[in-house]
């Protein structure tokens, strides 16, 4: 299996699997070919697939995920909390308090900290670059992330 960006040529494939999520909602609009096409227009790099033997399919299904959203709100009182969303619900978690100061998120919660590093900030933009080392094996590994989150 190889995850690779999405292109409008996969719509169908992507479709066809959102078809078999239960309590997944298709908004005609934005979830049509057109709406799908110029959401990646927009946004080329930013929807991935997962591709095996020419087919789209559910990356995590052999191995029971069905995480297929993921939100993280920063509340106006302080507070964050996250929500990863299942086939048919949204699952709400406390993440602890937040505060931002000289172009970086800070995230604490039980005396452990995470720091989102903001690239850029507009009222319609927001980049952050996030940066996750671990070790596997032995291995030492480090992913390099940017996202951009467009308002649209």
């Amino acid at each position: 299996m190889i995850v690779r960006t999405m292109t409008i040529e996969d719509y169908q494939g992507v479709h066809d699997l959102w078809m078999t999520i239960k309590g997944f909602a298709i908004r005609s609009i934005d979830d049509s070919r057109e709406g799908v096409e110029r959401f990646l227009k927009r946004n080329p790099a930013t929807s991935v697939v997962a591709e095996e033997n020419g087919e789209i399919v559910d990356e995590g299904k052999d191995e029971g995920n069905d995480l297929v959203g993921f939100k993280l709100v920063f509340k106006e009182d302080g507070t964050c909390k996250s929500a990863e969303y299942h086939t048919d619900k949204w699952d709400w978690f406390d993440e602890g308090k937040w505060s931002y100061s000289n172009g970086i998120i800070t995230i604490t919660d039980n005396n452990e900290s995470e720091s989102i590093k903001v690239k850029t900030l507009t009222d319609s933009q927001l980049i952050i670059e996030t940066t996750d080392k671990y070790t596997e094996d032995g291995i030492f590994y480090e992913d390099y992330e940017l996202t951009e989150y467009r308002k649209i």
